[in-house]
């Protein structure tokens, strides 16, 4: 039982990350300041390794990124993961404050990245350092993943931490992802996420006939094909899952024809699905020919999927086991701390759960602080609800095994 002068402290060793680490800028592709200035606070008080790793065939040109993982504890009888992403979108237009500058009005701490996902950082390091403080020694050992481009394409960081081994034989893995506002259902904090939609990337080439434009009949427009097939990726057929709730297809973005007066004879367009389970690769694909076969269309049509890896989609659907001891013990921890059964949802949008967790045998699941505003203006953080992790946390750790 944590007593006062242990919340004392949490709330603020918790104000101070949270403040430090949204001051330092790291948006995607952009993350290595803040990935050093972990390196040197934690390698005082943990284990450190600084995981450098190049990516060339998902981007489409070289890039270098960095992770940073803290390990604290014995390992002898297993470990758990801790992974939270480091970097922010890129700031909006619409900020109307210092968005590097917390602000702190009564229990709400605003700023970039505040809340998605620096606040979950910040409750996973209060965690490890509260223990390590006060003596308090982990059933099992821990492991904090601090990884790179999770909101940029593809979460590379985590793919790349997955692929060096940092999760092998681990026991779970906790993200600590803002679950409440990216919930499948209505839910409040605490809320445990067991389950994410995939997406599959549609890149879809149209290819009509070209012909002069003040005839248009001479030839067939591939841009009006396109447009025809967009406004109707509505009727295919979604499928709905009882946590993940239903499918989601969106219109990402479309190119194609010339100023001049010749009729567009290619378009390119991308649309988005976000998948449950039973929606493979190949029922994906059939259902889209079978609702483009309907229009009838004059121009051919072909379709590629994106983001893929040998083994699939880089996001793939996934769902844990409710009733697997990892989940259901984090469950009563969190009950014990906070005096509320925890909810279980899925989560509307991709994250690090949908690398990881089809591609491990332990389960993975996301619990994190709530908040409002993720990825523009005035987004923040609950200070209470960072110190409700926190403790949820150090209940876990000190009865998993």
């Amino acid at each position: 039982m944590l007593t006062l002068a242990h919340k004392h402290y949490i709330e603020n060793a918790a104000t101070a990350w949270l403040r430090e680490l949204v001051a330092i800028s790291s948006p995607y592709f952009e993350e290595a300041s803040l990935i050093g200035y972990l390196e040197d606070r934690l390698k005082q008080s943990f284990k450190t390794t600084v995981q450098t790793y190049e990516e060339r065939n998902l981007l489409g040109h070289p890039f270098s990124g960095v992770n940073l993982i803290a390990d604290f504890g014995d390992f002898t009888n297993g470990f758990v993961v801790l992974n939270g992403h480091v970097d922010t979108v890129i700031r909006t237009n619409d900020w109307d404050q210092n968005p590097l500058e917390l602000r702190i009005e009564g229990d709400r701490c605003s700023g970039l990245g505040a809340l998605d996902m620096k606040g979950g950082l910040t409750a996973f390091i209060v965690a490890m350092e509260t223990m390590r403080h006060f003596g308090l020694n982990p059933t099992v050992g821990l492991r904090l993943n601090a990884v790179s481009d999770e909101e940029g394409p593809y979460s590379l960081g985590t793919l790349n931490a997955w692929r060096a081994g940092f999760y092998k034989g681990c026991m779970g893995v906790i993200i600590g992802e803002p679950v409440v506002p990216f919930s499948c259902r209505p839910v409040t904090f605490p809320a445990i996420a067991i389950g994410g939609r995939g997406r599959y990337y549609h890149s879809v080439l149209v290819k009509g006939k070209p012909g002069h434009g003040a005839m248009p009949r001479t030839g067939i427009n591939a841009v009006t094909d396109a447009a025809r097939i967009c406004l109707d990726t509505g009727k295919i057929p979604l499928k709905s899952h009882d946590l993940l709730g239903q499918e989601s297809v969106c219109v990402l973005q479309i190119q194609g024809g010339v100023k001049t007066l010749t009729i567009p004879d290619l378009c390119r367009f991308d649309f988005d699905r976000h998948v449950v389970p039973d929606t493979t690769l190949a029922c994906a694909e059939q259902e889209f020919y079978q609702m483009v076969e309907g229009l009838g269309l004059g121009s051919s049509v072909t379709l590629e999927f994106s983001e893929c890896l040998p083994d699939g989609v880089v996001y793939q659907p996934y769902v844990a086991d409710h009733s697997h001891p990892f989940v259901r013990r984090l469950g009563e921890a969190c009950h014990q701390a906070t005096g509320r059964i925890p909810d279980y949802t899925g989560m509307l949008s991709i994250c690090d759960m949908n690398v990881l967790g089809p591609r491990i045998s332990a389960p993975v699941v996301l619990f994190g602080p709530t908040g409002e505003n993720p990825h523009k203006n005035r987004e923040w953080v609950s200070l209470r609800s960072i110190c409700s992790v926190v403790e949820s946390l150090i209940s876990f750790f000190l009865s998993e095994k």
